[in-house]
């Protein structure tokens, strides 16, 4: 990101605080049910924490409420889930000045910098 700024540029990213998740497996998040024509889609996540890595599944539960089919879909993903204290550093050894991070912009943390002039 640093290189792809001109000086001066700023940068803000916004990231999931995995210090403040609760760590294990089969750790499931909700998202709600959506109404989509005829489908109704049931959407959640599970979550498995291996180490600083989270093993996430997306399922999409999909009813045909015309003919009552379900089909059940699911995605996965790794990420790795670092601390913002360490994204910050980071931020700060690439080159960034004025590196700080917002709690109350967005519903999860904001993280800022600048690149040097």
């Amino acid at each position: 990101m640093y290189a792809c700024l001109c000086p001066g540029g700023g940068c803000v990213i916004t990231v999931r605080d995995y210090d403040n998740e609760p760590r294990g497996t089969n750790i499931v998040k909700p998202y709600g049910v959506r109404m989509q024509g005829q489908s109704r889609y049931l959407l959640f996540q599970v979550w498995d924490f291996e180490d600083r890595y989270c093993n996430i599944t997306i399922f999409f539960v999909e009813e045909n409420m015309a003919n009552g089919e379900v089909k059940t879909h699911a995605m996965r993903s790794r990420y790795y889930a670092i601390s913002t204290s360490t994204l910050l550093r980071l931020m700060t050894e690439a080159g960034f000045k004025d590196v700080r991070q917002l709690d109350d912009a967005f519903y999860q943390p904001v993280l800022i910098g600048t690149k040097r002039a």
